[in-house]
């Protein structure tokens, strides 16, 4: 896991204890499936269900499960869930509307690694409605553009920082000697054969599986000395935009085309400035979006039910189906106190990229 991933996590694990505010009394009477409401406005249960079924794409089910632990995981999805509602509730106030054609297109960047009506075979069989899975992009969409257009322009970032972050840092900008190749394999040698030749023409990742739908093709920059002994053979004798000899492979037959070699190298401070800025602003952002949202929580009116709050023993097993509730708890409930212990805290080092290569993609060009 990444430290942009960890922190993510370890905020959303903290902000479910921030999700309290003042003003929480709500005396209207129950609405049918509404599992909270922010400011006013419903968040419901199909909503809920909906995007932990998304956030928990292709996991495999936990046969542990137990009441407390159900509670625990979709009390932090809720969490997402009131998160994305008040910032929709930010946008809508400013005037600002999330463009459709960025939500096409970031959809259009999800389909494209998978055959044609592949994607949506893969939503029916995990019972995951398209239309909710695109309101789940919009939203994440959505956090990009309150990102830039109302975080952003608060945010100054100077040349000494940056130069002082590089300095502090230089070790991480120390890039080794790395090869850009393509590996083409499948089940048949002569087919594995004319899919390179295709690629060696010009034939982009769609064409090739158009032409050869049983063949597979994964573009990839590896650091030299973590190639397979066999990949660093067959490359050894390669010059570039040619392809090795077809040999059995793992699982079929396989080709390598050498694309491009990089020496080793060190990036100077003229080369790391964009990298060290996106470090800098993305971490100016994140701590902006945080310093936000506490405002917002404190000001805001949150309702959540009470069989999401935290409280249920982790050995508390799942309800029978079909089992009478003998004493039905009261539905709605006053969010948990708000309470973030220093040691929730992601740590400054936690904060520093631990993948450079993903970090440089554009600094090759």
């Amino acid at each position: 896991m990444n430290s942009s991933m960890l922190r993510i996590v370890i905020f959303a694990v903290a902000l479910f204890a921030l999700i309290a505010a003042s003003g929480c009394d709500y005396e209207e009477p129950r609405e049918e499936g509404v599992v909270a409401r922010v400011n006013g406005e419903p968040i419901y249960l199909h909503e809920l269900e909906n995007a932990y079924d998304i956030q928990h794409l292709g996991w495999t089910a936990d046969s542990e499960l137990t009441v407390g632990r159900l509670r625990s995981q979709y009390g932090k999805v809720l969490t997402t869930l009131i998160v994305q509602k008040l910032v929709e509730q930010e946008l809508q106030s400013r005037g600002i509307a999330v463009p459709p054609e960025r939500v096409n297109q970031a959809e259009a960047q999800v389909r494209v690694d998978y055959p044609k009506d592949e994607f949506e075979k893969i939503l029916v069989e995990e019972y995951i409605d398209l239309d909710a899975w695109r309101e789940h992009l919009r939203a994440s969409i959505a956090k990009q553009v309150f990102m830039e257009e109302v975080l952003r322009p608060r945010i100054t970032l100077d040349y000494d920082e940056i130069e002082a972050y590089y300095k502090a840092h230089r070790e991480e900008f120390n890039r080794p000697a790395r090869i850009q190749f393509a590996l083409i394999s499948g089940p048949e040698r002569r087919m594995v054969r004319d899919a390179a030749t295709l690629y060696l023409e010009g034939g982009d990742e769609r064409q090739l599986r158009q032409a050869y739908p049983r063949v597979s093709l994964q573009e990839m920059t590896v650091r030299k000395d973590r190639l397979p002994s066999h990949w660093q053979e067959a490359l050894e004798s390669l010059d570039p935009s040619e392809a090795s000899s077809v040999t059995a492979g793992q699982s079929g037959f396989e080709t390598i085309i050498l694309k491009q070699r990089f020496a080793a190298e060190t990036l100077d401070a003229a080369r790391a400035y964009p990298i060290v800025e996106r470090i800098l602003l993305e971490r100016k952002q994140q701590t902006a979006f945080e310093g936000w949202l506490e405002d917002k929580l404190d000001n805001a009116t949150v309702l959540i039910s009470e069989h999401l709050i935290p409280g249920a023993s982790e050995e508390e097993s799942l309800p029978v189906r079909g089992a009478e509730e003998t004493e039905p708890r009261p539905y709605w409930g006053e969010a948990p106190e708000r309470d973030q212990p220093d040691e929730e805290r992601v740590p400054e080092s936690e904060l520093v990229p631990d993948a450079l290569d993903g970090q440089n993609a554009g600094a090759d060009n």
